[in-house]
C-alpha cells in the first residue's frame, strides 16, 4: 500500500467504519420487520446501484422503457428528481422543465412522451407509485435509483455496477465511492456490469468469477454512441468532427469513459468539466464562451442531459446520443418480459 493510500485510509477509514455501522443497523431494522416495506400489486422494476453515481442508470431506464413499450406495455417511470426545485409528487407534462423534474427525468420524458408512457418524480416512492397508478394506470413501473429505498419492495431489482470499478473493488464513502454495503448485492435479481468495452473478455471473466459469490445472474452492457445531433435535429459525422475545433462540455459524474470514446474516434478536443448536475448560469456560460473564443471553436459537444440546459444559450451545440445495449440481449429481454407479464422473476 502506497503512502497516499495509507494516509487516505487513516484519514477516512474511521468515518467509513461509522457509515458502515449506520447502514448495517438500518438494513437490519428492515430485515427484522421493525421498519416496514410496502409491496404493490403491479410489476415494479427497480434500477439502482451501490456507488455514488455515474453507473449508467438513465440509459438502462431508457433501455427498459423502450423494450417494454415495443411489447405494447404501458410504462411509467418514477424518479426522485435529484436537485429539482419542486417538492412532492410531480407528473411530467408538456410544461416540464429540467429544474422542475430533474435533469435525467426530463431527458427520459422527452424521449418517450408521445408513447404509452408517463413519468413522475417524488421523494416518497410509495406515494409516487400510488399516484402513478391513479393517474396513468401503467402495466409496469420502473423505479429510477431506488435500490437504497427499502420502504418499497420491488418485484425485480436490477443492480448496476461499473466495469472499470465494480462495487466489490470499492469502499464505503468517504474512503471510496460506495453509498451502501457491498453485501446488498444479494438483494438484486440481476447484476448488470455497465459501460463495458466490447471484447475485454479476460476482465469480464474475472468480474464474473468474483461476483458469482452473490448468487445472481450477471450481464454486461455497453454504451452505443450515435452521431452528434444539433439544436435543429441535424447530425454531424465523426469524420467531419475530426476536421473541426471541438469543445466538450460536461456536467456528469464520470467523464473518463466519454474522453476515452472521443480519443478512440480520434477527435481532438478541448474540455470543460463542470460538477454533476451543473446548472449553467451566467458564470458557467461566460467560461464556455471565453474558451470558444480563445480556442476558435467550431463545434461544442455535450451530453444529452447537459444539452437541454445549454440549448439556445450556446452556438454550434451538439449532443452525443447514447443507448445502452446488453450482451446476451435475448436472454435479458426475456427475463424482463416474463416479469412484466407475470409479476414473477424466473
Amino acid at each position: 500500500m502506497g503512502l497516499k493510500k495509507i494516509f487516505r485510509f487513516v484519514l477516512f477509514g474511521p468515518v467509513s467504519a461509522f457509515v458502515y455501522g449506520i447502514l448495517w443497523f438500518r438494513h437490519r431494522l428492515y430485515d427484522w420487520h421493525i421498519l416496514k416495506s410496502r409491496r404493490f400489486d403491479i410489476p415494479v422494476i427497480n434500477v439502482g446501484n451501490l456507488n455514488l453515481g455515474g453507473s449508467g442508470k438513465t440509459p438502462m431506464v431508457e433501455y427498459l422503457s423502450r423494450f417494454l413499450l415495443s411489447k405494447n406495455k404501458k410504462v411509467a417511470v418514477l424518479s426522485r428528481g435529484y436537485k429539482r426545485k419542486t417538492k412532492g409528487f410531480v407528473l411530467a407534462d408538456e410544461k416540464a422543465l429540467p429544474e422542475n423534474i430533474g435533469d435525467e427525468p426530463y431527458q427520459i420524458y422527452l424521449k418517450f412522451k408521445n408513447s404509452a408512457f408517463c413519468l413522475a418524480v417524488a421523494e416518497n416512492r410509495a406515494e409516487g407509485i400510488t399516484k402513478l397508478q391513479e393517474n396513468c394506470r401503467p402495466d409496469v413501473i420502473i423505479l429510477d435509483d431506488a435500490f437504497q429505498h427499502r420502504r418499497i419492495q420491488a418485484g425485480m431489482n436490477i443492480l448496476l455496477t461499473l466495469f472499470d470499478k465494480t462495487f466489490d473493488e470499492d469502499s464505503l464513502f468517504p474512503l471510496g465511492n460506495l453509498r451502501d454495503l457491498p453485501d446488498r448485492a444479494r438483494a438484486a435479481d440481476m447484476i448488470v456490469v455497465t459501460k463495458s468495452p466490447q471484447g475485454a473478455n479476460k476482465r469480464k471473466k474475472e468480474i464474473e468469477k468474483r461476483l458469482k459469490i452473490y448468487g445472481k445472474e450477471i450481464f454486461f452492457s455497453y454504451l452505443a454512441h450515435e452521431n452528434p445531433v444539433n439544436q435543429a435535429g441535424g447530425q454531424i459525422s465523426w469524420d467531419e468532427l475530426r476536421q473541426k475545433n471541438v469543445l466538450l462540455i460536461t456536467g456528469i459524474a464520470r467523464v473518463e469513459p466519454l474522453y476515452r470514446f472521443l480519443n478512440a474516434k480520434k477527435i481532438k478536443f478541448a474540455s470543460i468539466a463542470f460538477p454533476d448536475h451543473a446548472k449553467y448560469g451566467n458564470k458557467e456560460l461566460n467560461e464556455i464562451r471565453k474558451m470558444m473564443e480563445r480556442k476558435k471553436i467550431d463545434v461544442v459537444l455535450t451530453t444529452e442531459k447537459d444539452f437541454y440546459k445549454l440549448k439556445n444559450k450556446i452556438e454550434a451545440l451538439y449532443y452525443i446520443p447514447v443507448r445502452a445495449e446488453i450482451e446476451e440481449k435475448e436472454k435479458f429481454n426475456q427475463k424482463i418480459l416474463n416479469y412484466a407479464n407475470t409479476g414473477k422473476f424466473v
